[in-house]
């Protein structure tokens, strides 16, 4: 199983907005996350990247 975290970056700075991501969908500029307790978080933003072997999903408002 693929667990990542959820990064926004802004310029040089990045902050965490969710951990233990299992599952990611992109849809109309909204960007949905759910972790291992089925909590979901919607992102309006972009997906810029996923690195599945390091566990990092990175966002873009």
């Amino acid at each position: 199983m693929c667990i990542a975290t959820a990064y926004v970056h802004s310029g040089e700075e990045q902050e965490v907005i969710a951990r233990n991501i299992r599952f990611l969908s992109v849809e109309k500029g909204e960007v949905l996350l759910q972790d291992i307790l089925g909590r979901t978080t919607i992102f309006e933003g972009e997906l810029l990247s996923v690195d599945l072997e390091s566990g990092i999903i990175k966002l873009k408002k």
